[in-house]
C-alpha cells in the first residue's frame, strides 16, 4: 500500500511536525498483571466466590475494583498493587475451597504458559480486555507456529544423529571401506532433515563431484531456493545460512572448473543473494563486501564477453545493490555514483537495441534511484529532471503496451514522484498537473478491479496529494473536500477488512488531516470530533497490538493533534509523557525531537496558565 504523507499550511505547522515523525514502539504488556487479571476474572473464580463468599472476600473484591478503576484512569503506578491484590484474592479463595484450588492451579499453568512470550502476553491482554475471539485466534496461530517449530526442532535433532553417522561413513569411505554412493545417500538424508547447515551441502557437493555427478552438484544449491523461501517468510537468519551454503558450493565448483563460466555466473548470483539478505539484516559492512565480490566477478565476465546482454544487466543490478547499501550507510555521494554507473550500463543497452523494453525499464529504474538520492540531498532541481526523464520513458512503455498493468502502475508511480518533488519545491501548479494525470490512471484501474484493495487505496492516496496541493495554496475548503473523499475510501476499505491494521491506521491518518484542515478553517467543534476519533482509533490499535512499532508514535501524534486543538481530555502533559517514554527507549527518531520539544513548551505554558 502506498505510504501516505500529511502536510498542511502554516496555521497548523505545529501539528505537521507531529505527522512527519517516524513510528515507534508502544508500552510493553505487563505479563504478571495480565495473568493475575485472568485468574481473578476466571469463571472458576467467580463460581467459587458464589459458593464461599464472605465479608472478607467482598471487601477484597471492593479493593480490587477501586484499584482497577485507578489503573484504567491512567494511574500506572497502581498496576503492581492491583496484581498483588488479585493474586492475594485468588490465594485466599483457594485456601477455603479445595475443588477451586485444583481447578485454578490448572488454569494458572495454562495462562502462565500463554504469557511467557510477548505475543502470548498480548493475546492474554486482549482476552482480559473482552476480545476473547480475537485473542483465541492469535493463540491458535501461536500454537500452529509452535507445532511447526517443534517439528523443525525434531527434524534437526534427527539430523544431528544422522550427521554423526554420515561423518563416520565419510571416514570409512576415505579409508576405502565403503563406496561413495552410500555416503552420498547419508548426506542427502541429513540435508533433507536440516537444510540450513552449509557444511553439509559443501560435503555433499564434494561427494557429487567425486562421483562425477556435476549436474547433481549444481542441484545441491537448491539451498539458494530454500533461502529465497526463508526470506519470504521473514527468517533472515535462516536465509543467510542457506545462502552461505549456496555460495560455498558455487565457489568450490568455480574453483574446480575454472574454464566453465557458468559457475562464475552462479558465484555472482549467490553473492548478490547474500548482499540482499545482509542488507535486510542491516549488516551493511558484510553486505558491501558481498556486492563487491559480485561486482568483481561480473567485471571479469563482462570483460571476457562484452556483448553478453544478460551479464551487463547483472552488472547493473550489482551496482544498484551496492548503491542501496551505500544509501543505507548515509554515503549518498558514492551511492549516487553507483546508481549513475547502473544508469550508464542501461543507457548503453538501450542505445544498442532501441526496441529493448527491458533496457528502457532499466534506465527508468536507475533514474528513479538517482532522483531519490538527489532528493535526499535536497537537490530538487536535478531530482525533478531525473524523475521527468523517467516519466517520459514510462509514458512510452505504457503507450506501447496499454494493456500491461505493470506499465500503467509504473507510469502512475512516476507521476506521483514528479508531483511530490514539485510539491516540495513548491510548484503547486506542476504538482497538480502530475497528480491529475495520475488520478486518471488509478481511477481506471480501480473501476476495472473494484475488489482490489491496493487499487482503491491508490485513488485515496492521490486525493490526499491533491488535497495537500490545495492546502499549500491555502484553499482549505477545497482541500477538505479531497480529504473527505480520501476518508470515505479509507473507511470503506477498513470496514471491509477489519483485521487489517494498516487500513484502520489509514482511517486514523485521514481523520487527522481532516481535523487539522477544519481547525485551520476555524471550526473547532468539527476539528475536535475528527481528531478525537483519530485518537480513539490509535488507542484501540495500540491496545490490540502494543508491539507494533508504527502505532506508538501514531498515538503520540494523535495526542499532539488533539492537544493542539484544545478543549478536550488530552493534555500537553500527556503528549510529553508519551513521547518521553518512546525517547527513553531509544525509539524516538531525531527528527521527532522537534515534536517533543514543541510539546514540552506547550506543557510548560499550560502549567503556568
Amino acid at each position: 500500500m502506498t505510504t501516505k504523507r500529511r502536510t498542511l499550511p502554516a496555521v497548523v505547522a505545529m501539528a505537521l511536525l507531529a505527522t512527519l515523525a517516524a513510528r515507534s514502539q508502544a508500552a510493553v504488556i505487563d505479563a504478571r498483571g495480565e495473568v493475575a487479571a485472568a485468574l481473578f476474572a476466571a469463571s472458576a473464580t467467580q463460581a467459587a466466590v458464589e459458593r464461599e463468599g464472605d465479608a472478607r472476600l467482598r471487601a477484597a473484591q471492593a479493593k480490587i475494583q477501586a484499584l482497577s478503576t485507578q489503573v484504567l484512569a491512567g494511574d500506572v503506578r497502581r498496576r503492581s498493587d492491583l496484581a498483588a491484590a488479585e493474586e492475594g484474592f485468588v490465594a485466599q479463595l483457594a485456601e477455603k475451597d479445595r475443588v477451586y484450588a485444583e481447578a485454578i492451579a490448572a488454569f494458572r499453568g495454562a495462562v502462565t504458559d500463554v504469557a511467557a512470550t510477548p505475543q502470548g502476553a498480548t493475546a492474554l491482554a486482549r482476552y482480559n480486555a473482552g476480545d476473547q475471539v480475537g485473542a483465541l485466534d492469535i493463540l491458535d496461530k501461536l500454537q500452529a507456529a509452535d507445532e511447526t517449530a517443534r517439528q523443525t526442532a525434531t527434524d534437526i535433532q534427527k539430523a544431528v544423529g544422522e550427521r554423526r553417522i554420515a561423518e563416520l561413513a565419510l571416514d570409512a569411505r576415505n579409508k576405502g571401506k565403503i563406496d561413495t554412493a552410500s555416503v552420498i545417500a547419508r548426506f542427502e538424508s541429513v540435508t533433507r532433515f536440516d537444510p540450513g547447515v552449509s557444511r553439509d551441502w559443501v560435503e555433499l557437493d564434494r561427494l557429487y563431484q567425486s562421483a562425477g555427478r556435476t549436474t547433481d552438484a549444481r542441484r545441491a544449491v537448491a539451498l539458494g531456493e530454500y533461502g529465497d523461501i526463508l526470506v519470504a517468510q521473514g527468517d533472515l537468519a535462516g536465509a543467510r545460512t542457506a545462502y552461505e551454503g549456496e555460495l560455498a558450493v558455487f565457489r568450490r565448483l568455480a574453483s574446480a572448473n575454472p574454464s566453465d563460466t557458468r559457475f562464475q555466473v552462479d558465484v555472482a548470483a549467490a553473492s548478490g543473494s547474500m548482499g540482499s539478505v545482509l542488507t535486510k539484516q542491516n549488516d551493511l559492512v558484510s553486505a558491501g563486501k558481498a556486492y563487491s565480490e559480485q561486482l568483481a566477478t561480473l567485471e571479469q565476465l563482462t570483460a571476457a564477453d562484452p556483448s553478453n546482454v544478460v551479464l551487463q544487466r547483472d552488472f547493473a543490478a550489482a551496482l544498484a545493490g551496492g548503491g542501496r547499501v551505500l544509501t543505507a550507510r548515509g554515503d549518498l555521494t558514492n551511492a549516487r555514483a553507483a546508481y549513475e554507473g547502473e544508469l550508464a550500463v542501461f543507457r548503453r543497452l538501450a542505445a544498442a537495441d532501441p526496441g529493448d523494453a527491458q533496457a528502457e525499464q532499466g534506465v527508468a529504474s536507475a533514474l528513479e534511484a538517482d532522483g531519490d538520492i538527489m532528493r535526499g540531498q535536497n537537490d530538487l532541481a536535478d531530482a525533478v529532471k531525473a524523475y521527468e526523464e523517467e516519466l517520459e520513458i514510462d509514458r512510452r512503455l505504457a503507450a506501447d503496451d496499454p494493456a500491461n498493468a505493470d506499465s500503467q502502475h509504473n507510469l502512475a508511480a512516476a507521476l506521483e514522484r514528479v508531483g511530490d518533488v514539485r510539491l516540495a519545491k513548491p510548484d503547486f501548479a506542476g504538482a497538480r498537473n502530475a497528480y491529475d494525470e495520475e488520478l486518471a490512471i488509478v481511477e481506471r484501474r480501480a473501476a476495472t478491479d473494484p475488489s482490489n484493495v491496493e487499487a482503491q487505496s491508490a485513488v485515496a492516496t492521490v486525493f490526499e496529494r491533491m488535497g495537500l496541493v490545495l492546502a499549500g495554496q491555502e484553499d482549505l475548503p477545497a482541500a477538505r473536500k479531497l480529504f473527505d473523499d480520501e476518508l470515505a475510501i479509507d473507511r470503506a476499505l477498513a470496514a471491509a477488512h477489519p483485521s487489517d491494521i494498516g487500513l484502520q491506521s489509514d482511517v486514523g491518518q485521514a481523520l487527522g488531516k481532516e481535523g487539522l484542515t477544519v481547525f485551520g478553517m476555524g471550526n473547532l467543534v468539527e476539528a475536535r470530533k475528527a481528531l478525537e476519533e483519530s485518537l480513539a482509533i490509535y488507542r484501540r490499535l495500540t491496545a490490540a497490538d502494543p508491539s507494533n512499532s508504527s502505532l506508538g508514535l501514531d498515538l503520540g501524534t494523535a495526542l499532539f493533534d488533539v492537544a493542539l486543538v484544545g478543549g478536550s481530555g488530552a493534555r500537553w502533559a500527556d503528549v510529553v509523557t508519551e513521547l518521553e517514554s518512546l525517547d527513553r527507549k531509544g525509539l524516538l527518531p531525531q527528527a521527532s525531537h522537534e515534536i517533543l520539544d514543541a510539546a514540552r513548551q506547550q506543557a510548560a505554558a499550560a502549567a503556568h496558565r
